[in-house]
């Protein structure tokens, strides 16, 4: 009998303690919308986990890249953090009265720091800024750059133009 009280009192003993340690971690979930840029209409999801000892919740307030974790999936790619060009010291979370309302990121393929492969048709950057709060869910707001890929039909005139020419060369 003393030994079940024992292991009773120590289970909730141990509890206790480990919810006081991650009683500040949060976990904010957010959809993803491409709003301009070469994917436009694209969604995804946000992942953002922060330790809200960190942040009184007056006023405007910034995380930065080490100081929470983030997970973008976006265009069918997970990224994080350490993709931003400049991180550690971005990207930054930045908040209004305990609400996230930007998300300062940039990542790119074709930084010379920290270049991330973006495997996206065309998108060679991806960044990001507001975060538009609602009742439902917020919303990441984000925007890409790139070089416009062109249609597997214009490819093909292409190809018949150049062979066109080759053929008139040949004949003459």
């Amino acid at each position: 009998m003393k030994l079940k009280m024992l292991k009773a009192v120590l289970a909730s003993l141990f509890l206790s303690l480990s919810s006081i340690a991650n009683a500040g971690l949060i976990t904010e979930e957010l959809d993803v919308a491409i709003v301009s840029g070469v994917a436009v209409g694209a969604t995804g999801s946000l992942s953002v986990e922060f330790d809200d000892d960190l942040l009184s919740g007056v006023g405007e307030e910034t995380l930065e890249g080490t100081e929470f974790t983030m997970t973008l999936n976006l265009l069918g790619q997970i990224f994080t953090n350490t993709n931003d060009t400049d991180y550690p010291q971005y990207p930054w979370l930045i908040f209004s009265d305990g609400v996230i309302t930007e998300l300062d990121l940039i990542i790119s393929e074709i930084n010379r720091t920290n270049p991330t492969d973006i495997n996206f048709p065309g998108v060679v950057s991806i960044s990001g800024g507001d975060v538009r709060s609602s009742d439902e869910r917020s919303v990441f707001l984000v925007t890409t750059t790139g070089v416009p890929v062109p249609e597997p039909s214009t490819l093909a005139i292409f190809v018949l133009g150049i062979l066109g020419l080759m053929s008139r060369k040949l004949n003459q």
